[in-house]
């Protein structure tokens, strides 16, 4: 999905993506949410580079988001693809308080909130398989397969790594699931590159 398609579908959801930024801003000053506060960088580097692994997402049920932060990409993708069940998990409180308020302000449903660590043997217990798992700019590559191997569904689920611009010879070693595609793509008014890598069936 082209960069100016998901510009399109952000300002269609105009009204969520403002309600959010206002509340990032505000528990910002007391949480230390995120280092970008100013509001286009807000709109780019969160909102709409959160949105950018769609096109690979739009036939899945389910997704884990693992250490989703301030609900990047996980809350995002929720408001652009409605169907989506999502479950955001993350380690720090104060940062599953933000995300829990923000659902609660959108009034978005089947999505939840799990304070955890992907590692903890009872979280994996608890929430059982999901036909995509995501993180953005967490683990490196081959850590990240390795930890969310074990929330995978079934053969057709994928893992979806969010990164800066990508080490190629990171990707040619990493062990775990086969990388099965990598797309590169620039954020237009930062000039930020950025990588998606796809790891398990399309």
């Amino acid at each position: 999905m082209e960069l100016k398609t998901l510009e399109q579908l952000l300002i269609a959801h105009k009204e969520e993506f403002n309600i959010y930024e206002r509340l990032l801003l505000k528990w910002n000053k007391a949480y230390n949410l995120t280092s970008i506060t100013d509001h286009k960088e807000i709109w780019e580097k969160h909102f709409l580079d959160s949105m950018a692994p769609l096109q690979y997402l739009i036939h899945k049920r389910s997704l884990l988001d693992v250490g989703t932060g301030g609900g990047f990409p996980g809350i995002p993708l929720k408001i652009a693809h409605p169907l989506l069940s999502v479950t955001l998990l993350e380690p720090t409180e104060k940062k599953c308080l933000f995300c829990e308020a923000v659902i609660r302000e959108l009034g978005l449903k089947t999505i939840s909130v799990v304070h955890g660590r992907a590692e903890d043997k009872d979280v994996i217990e608890k929430l059982g398989g999901f036909e995509a798992v995501i993180s953005r700019a967490t683990f490196e590559l081959g850590k990240l397969t390795e930890l969310c191997r074990p929330y995978l569904k079934n053969e057709r689920s994928i893992i979806v790594s969010m990164r800066g611009k990508d080490d190629k010879e990171t990707i040619l070693n990493s062990p775990g699931l086969k990388v099965t595609k990598v797309e590169r793509y620039t954020l237009p008014s930062s000039d930020s590159k950025r990588s998606l890598i796809i790891c398990g069936s399309l």
